[in-house]
């Protein structure tokens, strides 16, 4: 039998059970991106996998700038983007879809010199949820609150890293991608250095590879290991 992003995926809690899960895809040696974008790593069935994680997600997390440089488009699964200044593009075409949320700390909501980007946010069809203080946890917090139950972050690094950082994470999806080029970058989580000393530890759930001939995309899925 083929494999599918159904078996990358891999088991799932009934709906009402909260769960994050976090997909990244990342080279050889650990860069996130190519060419300022991640949509030139992976394959077809990494692709696969993403939009397997967004039908399964009540909602999908993701930073400004990650939307804004992938270039995110309407979707059926709720967007919820991450942003404390509101410094969106209004035209972005996440703000056409099902529903198109901004996440942001009280104070961008109360700042009176971002009345414009609120404004403007609004008018392309945005809706706003307070995070609080816009800690990790908050933010969170705030999703749960609206019902959310199943959050797929899609980062970017800076989100990967505030998530695992305060072990907000469940379950990562990692696809490694062995190829190297020139337009590597970024490099790893380097916003973990600003986080407070810590260790987090991940369980091996299971391991795919690409069953394209030539291709060797290793698919991983880890679920996070907490002490009782």
């Amino acid at each position: 039998m083929a494999l599918s992003a159904t078996d990358i995926l891999g088991p799932v809690h009934s709906p009402n059970k909260r769960e994050t899960r976090a997909a990244m895809v990342m080279t050889l040696f650990g860069a996130f991106g190519r060419n300022g974008i991640s949509g030139d790593l992976g394959n077809e069935l990494d692709s696969a996998l993403l939009q397997q994680l967004r039908a399964w997600a009540d909602v999908v997390l993701v930073s400004s700038s990650t939307a804004t440089a992938e270039e995110y488009g309407p979707a059926d699964t709720p967007i919820a983007v991450l942003s404390r200044s509101l410094d969106i593009d209004p035209s972005l075409g996440v703000f056409s879809g099902r529903d198109a949320i901004v996440v942001c700390p009280e104070q961008s909501l109360t700042d009176d010199k971002l009345a414009p980007q609120r404004t403007a946010l609004k008018h392309a069809g945005a809706r706003f949820i307070s995070s609080g203080d816009g800690s990790p946890a908050t933010i969170i917090e705030a999703l749960h609150r609206e019902g959310f139950n199943r959050i797929a972050c899609e980062g970017g690094p800076s989100v990967y890293a505030d998530m695992i950082g305060n072990d907000l994470i469940d379950v990562l999806h990692i696809t490694l991608d062995p190829t190297t080029s020139a337009a590597d970058g970024p490099w790893g989580l380097a916003d973990i250095a600003n986080q407070e000393a810590f260790k987090r530890r991940y369980a091996l759930e299971a391991t795919h590879t690409s069953p394209d001939e030539g291709d060797s995309v290793l698919f991983l899925r880890y679920r996070s290991v907490r002490d009782e």
